[in-house]
């Protein structure tokens, strides 16, 4: 398997959990902790350096086996607006917390952008910023609630920066949750671009998708 050539990851729920959600997709991830050195070895100066380097090279080696195991020989190669230029015909987006990156890619036929996003839950008060700005799917408890409408925002946001590069506040996204599926719904960007959202919590923490749509409103 491509994965096991690559030497990447340990699998994690988070990302079991993405497949899951969306599985139109490729989606490959995991975490890298196990290939971080022991703290103790590095100096306190360069720990971060480290682990950045580490989660940017675990990332890369994500894109890249999406890309070939949908058939693709190109490369998805970073923007300066810090984003992905994934080849013709291949939608795609990253996302990483901590140890834990995952990507995943789709035919653009199916989905002018998509957008992913993985949070760890936390118990974190939103307060105003919460009441105004994230709506929180309904009979979804606190935390779990603000962290996966949080979480939903951030996908929409990369599924939408994906079509017209344009920056958004949170407040420009609205959600609209199904009433027959607490984790499921449509978001709407400045009352123009729709968006299909689907997101889940396991053990500990919130994964989130955002799918563009052709509708217009």
């Amino acid at each position: 398997m491509l994965s096991d050539a690559l030497n990447l990851l340990d699998t994690h729920p988070a990302v079991e959990a993405l497949k899951t959600l969306l599985p139109e997709a490729i989606v490959f991830g995991g975490s890298f902790r196990s290939r971080l050195p022991s703290p103790e070895s590095i100096p306190s100066a360069r720990r971060k350096e480290v682990l950045r380097s580490e989660r940017r090279r675990a990332t890369d080696g994500c894109v890249m086996a999406c890309l070939r195991e949908y058939g693709s020989s190109g490369e998805a190669l970073r923007t300066t607006h810090g984003s992905r230029a994934w080849p013709s015909g291949i939608v795609g987006s990253v996302s990483h917390k901590g140890t834990v990156v995952v990507a995943c890619v789709a035919e653009a036929h199916r989905y002018p952008a998509l957008g992913i996003d993985i949070e760890t839950i936390t118990d974190v008060e939103f307060g105003k910023l919460g009441e105004e700005i994230l709506d929180p799917p309904p009979g979804v408890l606190e935390p779990v609630a603000s962290n996966l409408s949080f979480s939903v925002k951030e996908a929409v946001y990369k599924a939408s920066f994906a079509q017209n590069r344009e920056s958004l506040d949170f407040s420009d996204v609205i959600l609209y949750w199904l009433p027959d599926h607490k984790y499921r719904g449509r978001a709407l960007v400045k009352g123009l671009l729709s968006f299909e959202i689907r997101c889940s919590n396991v053990e500990g923490w919130v994964v989130s998708a955002a799918l563009a749509t052709h509708l217009s409103v």
